[in-house]
């Protein structure tokens, strides 16, 4: 059931990726800069590790705007591309799309890569929604398994009532 979790997981961030990919080519065609198109594919594919994709796409697609058009309107473009980007990555897709694979909320998808974050740094991030789902399902197996046991179902472990 964890391997069903991973999977699930590597799906969901397969489509994060591909969703930002299409966010930084569009953000990054309208702003005018060139090699977009390979830029964003460059920065979906880095974007697998957690910001990783934001910092390796960000600065050559600023230099190559400032290259391009010198300092203008055009390099405020690509900024708002990678702010919007992000935002609706982390807001949105990342909660959404990977929690609706692995089954979690998108609340506790964001719990989990903060407290994991803020644990353990960026390997933290990296680890913080497999892990959560792996631990769903471990605590979801451990409650069926409890309610399956004698002791969950014998009575006559009861404490007995107030009134007897």
């Amino acid at each position: 059931k964890i391997d069903v979790q991973m999977r699930s997981f590597l799906r969901g961030q397969v489509a994060v990726c591909i969703c930002l990919g299409v966010m930084y080519a569009i953000g990054l065609l309208c702003a005018g800069v060139p090699f977009a198109v390979l830029l964003a594919a460059f920065g979906a594919v880095a974007s697998f590790v957690p910001y990783m994709g934001l910092v390796l796409t960000i600065v050559p697609s600023v230099f190559l705007a400032l290259v391009q058009h010198g300092i203008d309107w055009h390099i405020l473009a690509v900024g708002a591309t990678f702010v919007v980007a992000q935002m609706t990555e982390g807001f949105f897709l990342t909660p959404k799309i990977v929690g609706q694979q692995v089954g979690l909320h998108p609340v506790w998808v964001i719990l989990a890569i903060m407290v994991f974050g803020g644990a353990f740094g960026l390997v933290g991030v990296l680890i913080a929604v497999p892990l959560a789902a792996a631990l769903k399902v471990l605590v979801v197996e451990g409650v069926e398994y409890y309610r399956e046991s004698a002791f969950f179902s014998d009575s006559s472990s009861a404490p007995p009532s107030a009134g007897a």
